[in-house]
């Protein structure tokens, strides 16, 4: 293998890794986002208290389902599937 294949190859390595990457991060921000809104809702519904109770175990559910899914985009980014 000539030295530009090896070049080449490794360029194209380096830009799949990096699109990988940066779909992991498209994914976490999402997810992150999601949890910011769900904390502000969980935040807004317990201080006016309209629905808290009724609405709490419903907001840990997804709380806890979107921290899974974060957890495996941090898997998925680091490699582990």
């Amino acid at each position: 293998m000539t030295p530009q294949a090896v070049y080449s190859q490794v360029k194209e390595y380096d830009i799949r890794a990096l699109s990988g990457l940066t779909s992991a991060l498209d994914k976490k921000k999402v997810l992150v986002i999601e949890l910011k809104h769900t904390n502000n809702d969980l935040l807004e519904r317990q201080n006016g208290a309209r629905g808290f109770a009724k609405d709490s175990e419903y907001l840990k559910k997804h709380i806890a389902t979107v921290l899974v899914l974060l957890k495996e985009a941090n898997c998925e980014s680091y490699g582990f599937h």
